[in-house]
């Protein structure tokens, strides 16, 4: 029995199997234009074998188990075996992760707490339609503020324990702690090491929440009612609009170092229906202040993959040439397509803190960071700090690129 046929006994709906010529197609393009850009960079291997390992690309290696034998390259039978083992291996960890949340859901649902799926696990239905051509590492899950603390117990009752990358002993920890106060994410994990976050902002740290001025009841009201079929039972997701301005904001909280986020931003476009509104997507972004942060995404996007974007939308977007500047001195599309060492690549915090699209925001973050009470220092470090620790911290921080 070939690992195919063995996923299958074990559950894998048929129509998985299944995959329309549309998302072959839309996938071709971005994939063969992407690996030839790279290819221009890399010396050695003239074959495909090169992008299994390949730091820039090597997330196109699913993808290619769909595409690879398309008119524009061809794989040889080693590549189709690297990419089948890679393609059959996310398809694998799909299948247990599924089962796993099929019950957290079930428990969500049985207190009444409404949850709503991030990032990849929820792009696996809206863009992939196969769990196979995305690696996942972890399952990202939205939670309301006000019930933040129970979903994070109810975790603890399903066999989940807190992940030591929270800083945290125990729950208990954080009794008596406002909810203002608690981290904006948690870590959990299980005994056999699957990792599960729950979110009660889109943010992860705290640092640039006065950078973004989202509103959080805001993005749940806009939130939409779904029925999948294949895929887990969830009752709503983010509205389009609010999913792609967070794929955006997403690239940016990675310095716009995220390859396969670049991947997933370009699917978004193919995607989108004809009569999607811009004009009604450019507000938001003015609201998010998100001006930069898209304005990159979309552009490093477009550079690597030939992203289809509607005449004029890069200009309307447009920062302002000192915006430009000062991303363009860390990094540039050019450059992290060449994977060259620049000191945006050494230090993704400086990207960040360079995306922000109001210099005066710049400077209070700075200052506000920099110089925070000891209540906030517990805030953005999850521990007890004097000043000078805490300024150990964060340079720490931008060390490892947090």
């Amino acid at each position: 029995m070939d690992t195919r046929e063995l996923l299958l006994k074990k559950g894998t709906p048929k129509a998985l199997w299944q995959v329309g010529g549309d998302i072959a197609e839309r996938m071709r393009v971005p994939v063969s234009r992407w690996i030839e850009q790279r290819a221009r960079y890399f010396k050695g291997d003239t074959g495909m074998r090169w992008i299994f390992k390949d730091p820039i690309i090597k997330h196109l290696a699913a993808p290619l188990h769909l595409v690879g034998n398309c008119g524009d390259f061809r794989l040889d039978e080693i590549s189709k075996r690297q990419a089948a083992q890679i393609y059959y291996g996310n398809l694998a960890w799909w299948l247990a992760t599924r089962q796993q949340m099929s019950k957290i859901l079930d428990a969500f649902q049985v207190e009444g707490i409404q949850i709503a799926p991030l990032k990849g696990i929820d792009l696996l239905d809206r863009l992939y339609h196969d769990p196979g051509l995305r690696k996942m590492g972890d399952v990202d899950i939205l939670v309301p503020a006000n019930i933040f603390d129970k979903a994070a117990t109810i975790l603890l009752s399903q066999g989940y324990y807190l992940h030591k990358d929270n800083g945290l002993s125990g729950l208990d920890t954080l009794t008596g702690v406002p909810m203002s106060e608690w981290p904006l994410e948690l870590i959990f994990v299980d005994k056999n090491g699957s990792i599960l976050e729950i979110h009660r902002q889109l943010l992860s740290t705290p640092w640039f929440l006065p950078a973004y001025p989202f509103e959080m009841h805001d993005i749940w009201s806009r939130a939409e009612s779904i029925q999948l079929g294949n895929s887990l039972p969830w009752s709503v997701r983010l509205s389009d609009q609010d999913t792609f301005a967070h794929l955006c904001l997403h690239q940016a909280m990675h310095g716009l170092q995220m390859m396969h986020g670049f991947f997933d931003v370009d699917l978004f476009v193919r995607s989108l229906p004809q009569d999607w509104d811009w004009d009604e997507f450019l507000i938001l972004v003015e609201m998010w202040h998100l001006r930069s942060a898209v304005y990159h995404t979309l552009s490093f996007s477009h550079y690597f993959m030939e992203t289809p974007l509607p005449s004029g939308l890069l200009e309307r977007l447009d920062p302002g040439p000192f915006a430009r500047w000062r991303v363009s001195r860390l990094l540039t599309a050019e450059s992290l397509l060449a994977d060259r060492p620049t000191l945006g690549r050494r230090y993704p915090t400086l990207v960040k803190i360079a995306l922000v699209d109001r210099f005066s925001t710049v400077a209070r973050l700075i200052i506000q960071v920099g110089f925070a009470s000891s209540n906030q220092r517990r805030s953005f470090s999850q521990s007890k700090m004097s000043l000078p620790q805490y300024w150990q911290h964060i340079w720490t921080v931008i060390e490892r690129g947090d």
